[in-house]
């Protein structure tokens, strides 16, 4: 598992994780859905294939196919009492601001980004921390 480069979705979930001693499941699977969104509007990722395998969707738009599936893993969250948010997972605004400077730098040297199909800058870091703090479908 260790050699296994499993995404940014971890990355940022360890950083968050270790930082609020939050279990590492659900701090990984907090981040999913933004980290699927973000791949996506990079122009990476097959999330359509899998939705249309999965018989969430059966058109050829890649963009909404991709929607649809994140769709359904926040409901499939929901339904298993999985935070959707950082503030949902009972983390303050003031003490998600203080973490910043800790969890971005974290996040960014984690091995687990190494073989991400959307590369990501320290300021899209940031971003996807703070879209995730407030429950925001992620845009860039």
């Amino acid at each position: 598992f260790s050699n296994s480069f499993v995404g940014l979705a971890h990355a940022l979930g360890h950083s968050l994780g270790g930082h609020f001693r939050i279990p590492h499941g659900r701090a990984v699977g907090l981040f999913l859905p933004y980290v699927m969104e973000f791949t996506a509007n990079g122009g990476a990722g097959r999330y359509g294939d899998l939705a249309r395998h999965l018989r969430l969707h059966d058109g050829g738009d890649e963009a909404a196919a991709t929607a649809v599936l994140v769709s359904a893993i926040r409901d499939l969250a929901r339904k298993v009492g999985q935070p959707l948010s950082l503030a949902e997972a009972g983390i303050s605004a003031e003490d998600f601001e203080a973490s910043l400077p800790i969890i971005v730098p974290n996040a960014m040297m984690d091995n687990a980004v190494l073989a991400a199909p959307r590369p990501a800058e320290m300021e899209e870091y940031e971003k996807l921390y703070r879209y995730a703090f407030e429950g925001k479908n992620v845009d860039f």
